[in-house]
């Protein structure tokens, strides 16, 4: 059996894993008044941990939500500190701050649909359209229009899953929890933070590695027509890192060299074995 985390951050120390609590009127709670970040552990290690911090402060400051009383890189070290027993494995890790401010560190074991979905995606267009929208650039805890579009969908069960949000004029946008890149006509494309989306930390690494490897890349706007033709889409997040598409709206994806030395390649860069 795997092991689990035995301990936590709750506010302004460390606490039993299972002893983690939320009052009833927290904002967070009551109106998904807060901010998370969902990072990736790796033996002992939170990859690009300045680079999410600096986006948790960002967006923390952006919504004017309060100060914390624990610095959470603080409090992210302390938690790996007190689960010494899961130095060596992979895992995730949420940092959450609701407007109370409540802020809590949770480890957590990758699941059997973590490893699932590494393998590959399969991406659905949801019916829902999203315009501008302030919030879609933060990682708020109102995140319930992501989850409710999967549940409604038909194939929403499946462990692949990957919804694919659209804005109304059919542009892509970005999965529910993923950055997407599209081979189209040799370029890889992915659509800039100037759209509403999130400004992923592992979109930047993908980014960098493609400017490192010299790949052929742009951030531009296409649409759902144009992903048609894509002879390869790859997702990131934190967890993934990174993970081929495999399929569009249930029709696979081409699966030909280029598509999977685009993914291969991208997976070394990023040192993801």
């Amino acid at each position: 059996m795997e092991a689990l985390p035995s301990h936590a951050w709750l506010d302004d120390r460390i606490v039993p894993a299972d002893a983690v609590r939320i009052a009833g009127d927290d904002p967070g709670l009551t109106i998904g008044d807060g901010l998370f970040e969902t990072m990736r552990v790796v033996a002992g290690r939170v990859p690009a941990l300045a680079d999410h911090l600096a986006r948790f402060e960002a967006s923390r400051m952006a919504l004017a939500l309060p100060r914390p009383a624990t610095d959470p890189a603080f409090a992210i070290a302390a938690v790996l500190a007190a689960n010494p027993h899961l130095a060596n494995d992979e895992l995730g890790l949420r940092l959450t701050l609701t407007a109370r401010p409540t802020l809590i560190v949770a480890l957590r074991p990758l699941t059997t649909r973590d490893h699932q979905r590494r393998r590959g995606l399969e991406l659905y267009t949801l019916a829902a359209r999203r315009g501008e929208s302030f919030l879609a650039r933060h990682k708020t805890l109102a995140w319930s229009a992501n989850s409710v579009q999967q549940r409604l969908h038909p194939r929403g069960a499946s462990p692949a899953f990957e919804g694919l949000w659209l804005d109304p004029e059919g542009v892509v946008l970005e999965g529910t929890s993923t950055n997407l890149f599209a081979l189209l006509d040799g370029v890889v494309h992915t659509t800039p933070t100037s759209a509403p989306i999130l400004a992923g930390v592992s979109r930047a690494h993908v980014l960098a590695a493609l400017e490192a490897l010299r790949i052929p890349h742009r951030e531009a706007r296409f649409t759902r027509t144009e992903l048609d033709c894509a002879t390869a889409i790859v997702a990131s997040n934190a967890i993934l890192p990174v993970a081929p598409v495999l399929s569009l709206d249930g029709i696979e994806t081409p699966i030909d060299r280029e598509s999977e030395a685009l993914h291969t390649i991208l997976r070394r860069q990023l040192a993801l074995g």
